[in-house]
């Protein structure tokens, strides 16, 4: 559906964007744009639904959430409630998309085996681990 495409394309354009400008980078305008498109092309492409394995909407989780580790990674200006422990966390939910997408299904849908080890739920509670642990005191601050 055409419609559903742009939709869909429109929706990872803007967290793109987003993450892109919120993300404290020292890029200019022009360059956020490149990245949003190339980012919102690969989501949507690897979205369509005649494509084997027919992968659904995971793509627009393994890519943004690569851009957001990327950007944070780069960051000139991080936020003071992110440390070092929070982002080297982040790694597991972003290698855990890319397993899910990659390895969630077998080629005729039924699911596999990584589907079968709890799949998804992998996901969810290495992305909880990371956001729990900004609560953490950044042992790399001295304290005065």
């Amino acid at each position: 559906n055409p419609l559903a495409n742009l939709a869909y394309g429109a929706f990872t354009a803007f967290i793109s964007f987003l993450i892109l400008t919120m993300g404290g980078l020292d890029t200019k305008a022009v360059t956020n744009i490149a990245i949003t498109i190339f980012v919102t092309i690969v989501t949507v492409t690897l979205s369509q639904p005649d494509r084997t394995p027919n992968l659904g909407v995971s793509p627009i989780f393994m890519t943004t959430q690569l851009l957001a580790s990327g950007v944070g990674a780069f960051s000139k200006a991080a936020p003071s409630m992110m440390t070092s422990l929070t982002g080297d966390l982040f790694v597991f939910p972003c290698l855990v998309s890319i397993i899910e997408l990659m390895c969630c299904c077998n080629g005729d849908g039924d699911p596999g085996l990584f589907n079968q080890l709890g799949g998804h739920a992998w996901y969810d509670f290495f992305l909880h681990i990371s956001i729990l642990s900004t609560l953490l005191p950044d042992k790399s601050k001295s304290v005065e």
